[in-house]
């Protein structure tokens, strides 16, 4: 991935792209109930079901149609999953995180895959970090 360059910024709040503060952002949020079974992947998942805000960005970052609200399903250090009303075809996302105390922080997210699941769309993707 490559640098963003420049701070990215949505409705005058920068999106947070240090891996340390993604880091802490899911410290702050994770309970010690990590999701069990068969894992695959290299960063341990945490139920966190919440109301987000999302903006479908394009590759230059800028927003593209309306902005949603989705709820997550589960969050790791690396990424987060949500289900969105809305089919997301582009290839990224801002996202509007609660914390459980202090402002709500803005992440930019990397989608993976946008896939049916039942009345919605499930969203799963990657933060993007500057190295």
């Amino acid at each position: 991935m490559e640098p963003l360059g420049r701070a990215l910024r949505w409705h005058g709040q920068n999106c947070v792209t240090q891996v340390e503060d993604l880091r802490k952002i899911v410290n702050s949020i994770a309970r010690d109930d990590g999701l069990k079974g068969r894992e695959r992947r290299s960063k341990r998942r945490f139920n966190f079901v919440s109301n987000v805000s999302i903006q479908a960005v394009n590759l230059d970052h800028q927003p593209v149609g309306l902005t949603y609200t989705a709820v997550t399903r589960d969050i790791s250090t690396g990424g987060l999953r949500l289900l969105s009303p809305a089919l997301i075809n582009t290839p990224f996302l801002v996202v509007k995180i609660p914390l459980p105390s202090g402002p709500k922080k803005l992440v930019l997210l990397e989608v993976l895959r946008c896939r049916p699941f039942r009345n919605f769309y499930e969203v799963g993707g990657q933060f993007v970090a500057e190295p």
